[in-house]
């Protein structure tokens, strides 16, 4: 398994487990994201600055770096 800050641009994973932060998880499930769910690395911002995920077919999010180490994926395989 590896943390969603690790994962470079142009990726799907799944989400694992959101980690022990409760303020992310509470973000990440009032945003409709689940574990199991699979979710798009667009973009990663230089420097450290947030990722933008994409969830199913016209969401869009920036999560910051320190949030999205907390959170667990794997490489979506289907």
């Amino acid at each position: 398994m590896a943390k969603l800050s690790e994962i470079k641009a142009g990726h799907r994973v799944k989400i694992i487990h959101f980690g022990d932060d409760p303020t992310v998880r509470f973000k990440l499930i009032s945003l409709g994201i689940l574990p199991g769910d699979p979710i798009d690395v667009i973009s990663c911002a230089p420097f450290g600055g947030p990722q933008v995920i994409g969830h199913g077919e016209a969401q869009s999010f920036a999560i910051r770096k320190e949030a999205s180490q907390f959170v667990e994926v794997e490489l979506w395989t289907k």
